[in-house]
């Protein structure tokens, strides 16, 4: 599809149809709304920065990176986006993560730094392999 499509297109379509479903999935659920507080301009810029921010630039830079680099590569980083966005919590926003969140990122970019590693050592001995 990267072949075919820009990343901004791809990001475009994918929101829409996640919007759509998030949003058939509320109102199935049967639980009243307060309109008042979902259209209010605070709820609305959040709900702006969320989605450009977090939402729409993440998934571009995602895409992009998948369209020059090899996929395995592009996968690896992507599993760094909770870091990232514990990290730009803090440097923008002044908020100090709980003892949770960093125990939680230790875990993560341990868990990142095992997969890499056992993706090259695998990489490594099939290249071996097919050298022999």
């Amino acid at each position: 599809m990267l072949a075919r499509y820009s990343p901004s297109v791809l990001v475009f379509w994918r929101w829409l149809f996640a919007s759509g479903f998030l949003c058939a999935a509320v109102l199935a659920e049967g639980t009243p709304i307060d309109w008042q507080t979902v259209l209010s301009p605070r709820a609305l810029a959040s709900f702006f920065l969320l989605a450009t921010v977090a939402g729409v630039a993440a998934m571009a830079i995602y895409y992009t990176g998948l369209r020059r680099m090899p996929a395995h590569i592009v996968t690896f980083i992507e599993l760094l986006y909770p870091l990232f966005a514990v990290f730009f919590n803090f440097i923008f926003w002044s908020i100090t993560p709980s003892t949770m969140q960093l125990a939680g990122g230790f875990i993560l970019a341990l868990a990142i730094a095992l997969l890499v590693m056992v993706y090259y050592k695998f990489d490594s001995s099939q290249q071996e392999s097919s050298q022999s």
